[in-house]
């Protein structure tokens, strides 16, 4: 019972000779690199995009503070115009 040699060299009637290597085997490694190139730029756009957006978002906090003197002086001329109308209100003929 053989369980298989042992030794290194080729089975029986194999030659050794491997096949040579073309160009062809360069065209997944090349598109490989391509891709990782594009994904790397893509992610450095992005990047800064989100950089922007944050600054963004960092401004809006700065507004909010003038919007709410804004809302407030709103509210307070809404009181003074509905007080005013109380006090002047229109005649029959709306004049």
């Amino acid at each position: 019972m053989t369980t298989g040699s042992t030794s290194c060299s080729p089975p029986d009637g194999a030659t050794g000779s491997v096949a040579p290597v073309t160009l062809l085997w360069a065209l997944p490694v090349a598109a490989a690199a391509v891709a990782t190139l594009l994904v790397a730029a893509r992610g450095r756009a992005i990047e800064g995009e989100a950089a922007a957006l944050a600054r963004e978002v960092r401004r809006l906090g700065e507004v909010r503070g003038p919007l709410a003197a804004v809302r407030s002086a709103a509210a307070e001329t809404g009181e003074v115009v509905a007080a005013f109308r109380d006090r002047h209100p229109l005649d029959a003929d709306g004049g």
